[in-house]
């Protein structure tokens, strides 16, 4: 019976420390063409503005999020889908209440300081809220004489990483 206990334990804990891996339907690493037939939306090539060759976006202005048309940009790395942005209402508090009860307690924020300057100074802040791991993230920005945007971002664990790699290595190659 300790064992059966013990192990029951251990999977729960297995099972809630895993990342994200994807949003609904599409996984982190399919393919485009895969991610392309999954209808989430009506995808389009977009250019690539990151001057990286491993890189390609698709986006899409009919994404239904919580009701509403949503704009929405898919990111692949060597074919890989890797990250997925969504344009979201700017009023956040229900979205992160939600996020609170599907992911738990944010594991990184902004601090109290940046919480404070953006009360202050309305004009310009970048305020931030990552759940699991940082593979879920509500970003929520305002610069001068701009709507306030905010982002919901489902991104790979390793995205970063992978990025910083082939920039290495396109730097290395180089110089």
């Amino acid at each position: 019976m300790k064992k059966l206990l013990i192990g029951a334990l251990l999977a729960f804990f297995s099972v809630s420390s895993m990342a994200v891996d994807g949003y609904k339907n599409i996984k982190f690493g399919d393919t485009v063409k895969q991610v392309l037939s999954s209808k989430l939306c009506n995808f389009e090539k977009m250019p690539n503005t990151s001057g990286l060759k491993q890189m390609s976006q698709y986006g899409c202005a009919d994404f239904k999020f919580s009701g509403k048309s949503s704009l929405v940009v898919a990111t692949f790395i060597d074919d890989k889908f890797r990250k997925l942005i969504i344009n979201v209402d700017p009023d956040i508090s229900p979205l992160l209440n939600s996020l609170m009860e599907k992911y738990g307690a944010p594991n990184a924020m902004s601090s109290q300081d940046e919480l404070n300057k953006a009360q202050v100074n309305s004009d310009e802040y970048s305020l931030f809220v990552d759940f699991d791991k940082g593979t879920v993230s509500l970003k929520v920005e305002k610069s001068k004489n701009k709507p306030v945007m905010a982002l919901l971002i489902y991104s790979d664990i390793n995205f970063d990483k992978e990025l910083s790699e082939i920039k290495n290595k396109n730097l290395a190659d180089d110089i």
